[in-house]
C-alpha cells in the first residue's frame, strides 16, 4: 500500500471550545479531516450510516497521529505503541496529557485497490481514571 505520511499542517477548527462536561467521554463527530493525511489514513465512525456520510469519531495518519473529538475539543494524540493480535488484527496505543486510549482494529477484507475495511473498538481512558468502549466501522487507505 503506498501512503505517503502525513503530517500536522493547520489549526483544528472548533479546538478552542472550552468542554462542557469534562467527565463524559463521548466521541463526537466530525466530517472536516483536520490535518493534512496527503491521501491516506485510517477513517473510524460508529457505524456504516456515519462512515458512508463521512461522520467520523477518530482519524489517523496511519503512523502517529491522530484525532477524536471529545467534550466539544478536537485532542490531538500521538501513538505510542502498535502490536499484532494476530496475522490480520492489531491493538495501537495513543496518548496525550488528557486521554490515552487502546484500539483494537480488525481487518475485515479488502475495499479494493489500497483500501482496507475495518471494525473494532476504541477504548478512551481520562487522567480522572473514567473509562469508556467505544465500536467502530471503518476503512484504513486512500481518503
Amino acid at each position: 500500500m503506498g501512503c505517503n505520511e502525513g503530517g500536522l499542517t493547520s489549526s483544528v477548527s472548533g479546538s478552542q471550545l472550552t468542554p462542557q462536561r469534562e467527565d463524559l467521554l463521548e466521541p463526537q463527530t466530525f466530517s472536516e479531516i483536520p490535518f493534512d493525511i496527503r491521501g491516506c489514513g485510517c477513517f473510524f465512525a460508529r457505524d456504516s450510516s456515519g462512515l458512508a456520510n463521512k461522520q467520523f469519531i477518530f482519524v489517523s495518519d496511519m503512523d502517529k497521529i491522530a484525532v477524536i473529538r471529545l467534550n466539544n475539543a478536537f485532542s490531538l494524540m500521538y501513538k505510542t505503541g502498535s502490536s499484532n493480535l494476530n496475522e490480520f488484527d492489531v491493538e495501537e496505543k495513543y496518548q496525550n496529557s488528557e486521554y490515552s486510549m487502546a484500539l483494537k482494529i480488525r481487518e475485515e477484507g479488502s475495499l479494493g485497490s489500497n483500501r482496507f475495511r475495518k471494525s473494532g473498538s476504541i477504548q478512551i481512558l481520562d487522567a480522572k481514571g473514567l473509562s469508556r468502549v467505544i465500536p467502530f466501522v471503518g476503512y484504513c487507505g486512500l481518503y
